[in-house]
């Protein structure tokens, strides 16, 4: 029996996949420390290529394929844009900064949390780049998504005109083809039914901070999304819980998707209640 145990555990052994190297481990978080306080760009320059190029890029690689942050169809170039940006903010990291997670309180100079008391910990330069390589990441989309819609409003406005202007040559006698008066009726109900949504759920806003007082951040940044959608082209449901997670600090997951559960039933109720008056 004991010998069918073993064998059992020797083959799921041989089945479990290998762990993945930490790519970005102890030498390259000396190498960031070195590249800071580097005198030269010699020695800058010698420290990036052979000890932090190779990681760095597999962090931007990893973080851009997670979370589909894409800024254009090339992904190389949008790889080496964010190794750029980077570069220039290492000399920006602070190895001296302790953190305590809970709390969400940092200090140069103590070893202990002056609200829990806890132990400190560092704060690792692979967090730090990581939280860099993200917001340059989740701006670079948006700024690439503003300009796509951009072109295709041009465009569309350009046949438009040309349409336009051809039909107005060849039939200068053709009666004028007016919009359909119910497709003016139906934007505007979507913008009135829009509208309200937005002022039910601003309404109810401290019933649904009454169940996690951590509600009232996430509550301001959909609120936001809301009143200006063209400005936030994220469609992806990972990245838009990382542009949360940056602007609110609440690493916990569960409590976004906790929050959206709440904001979804209030969305139900105040579209029955449009529909109803």
């Amino acid at each position: 029996m004991k010998a069918d145990q073993q064998k059992i555990k020797d083959v799921t052994k041989k089945l479990r996949k290998p762990k993945s190297a930490n790519y970005f481990g102890k030498d390259t978080e000396d190498a960031i420390v070195l590249f800071k306080y580097a005198k030269t760009d010699h020695e800058r320059n010698k420290l990036f290529n052979e000890r932090i190029y190779i990681p760095l890029t597999r962090l931007v690689e990893s973080i851009l394929n997670r979370y589909k942050l894409y800024a254009n169809e090339d992904m190389k170039t949008t790889i080496e844009d964010c190794i750029a940006f980077a570069f220039e903010k290492i000399k920006q990291f602070d190895e001296t900064k302790k953190v305590c997670k809970p709390c969400k309180l940092t200090s140069s100079e103590d070893d202990y949390c002056a609200c829990c008391g806890k132990k400190l910990k560092s704060v690792k330069a692979y967090s730090y780049l990581g939280t860099v390589v993200k917001r340059y990441l989740i701006s670079s989309r948006i700024a690439f998504q503003k300009q796509q819609d951009l072109q295709v409003n041009t465009s569309s406005t350009d046949e438009v005109v040309k349409d336009s202007s051809n039909d107005s040559d060849s039939n200068s006698n053709t009666d004028v083809v007016v919009p359909d008066h119910n497709d003016y009726e139906v934007t505007a109900e979507k913008e009135e039914f829009f509208e309200f949504i937005v002022q039910y759920l601003t309404n109810h806003k401290e019933e649904i901070i009454a169940i996690n007082h951590k509600f009232d951040d996430i509550f301001g940044v959909i609120l936001l999304f809301m009143k200006e959608p063209a400005d936030v082209p994220i469609y992806n449901k990972k990245a838009l819980y990382v542009i949360i997670r940056e602007l609110t600090g609440i690493k916990n997951t569960s409590i976004i998707t906790e929050f959206f559960k709440v904001m979804k039933n209030k969305y139900e109720e105040g579209k029955k209640q449009y529909y109803n008056s």
